[in-house]
């Protein structure tokens, strides 16, 4: 995953990229790509998806296109914004990489259950418990790859 960089031939990262599963037989997983800089991430996202995100954006998803693998989302991270509230950031991505995971997978997200609450509450507490379940997991395996690839001491 690395570029030549200047000086020594020593090698310059672009990215790292890390999986996250959103299922306990890890059939549903998430490509986490982590950048040193905001800049080296707003680029990579640009060309990825041809979105400009805005200037406070410390991470993305988008859905991946590639039908018949179980990946189901990108997620763009860099190191600069996890610095300041690694957490938040991973858990606000992993959420929406969930309704993603949600999406391919056919189900029902719980804000589309809202307006059916009063003639389907029994479903609609399953299906949340599925999207807690699965963000949890996400959020697990992307601070777990953080640290396993160095970002976090």
């Amino acid at each position: 995953m690395g570029q030549r960089g200047s000086g020594e031939g020593a090698m310059k990262r672009k990215h790292r990229i890390i999986r996250a599963y959103a299922d306990v037989k890890r059939r549903y997983w998430c490509d986490v790509r982590v950048f040193d800089t905001d800049a080296q991430m707003h680029r990579d996202i640009k060309r990825a998806t041809r979105e400009h995100p805005g200037k406070d954006c410390a991470g993305m998803v988008s859905e991946a296109k590639r039908r018949g693998t179980g990946l189901f989302a990108i997620m763009w991270l860099n190191v600069e914004d996890l610095a300041g509230k690694p957490t938040e950031i991973c858990a606000h991505e992993a959420t929406h990489a969930a309704i993603r995971y949600f999406e391919r997978r056919g189900w029902t997200t719980c804000m589309a259950l809202e307006s059916q609450m009063a003639r389907h509450e029994d479903a609609e507490r399953r299906h949340e418990e599925k999207l807690a379940y699965a963000v949890g997991r996400l959020t697990r395996g992307v601070v777990n790859g953080l640290h396993r690839i160095k970002v976090f001491g």
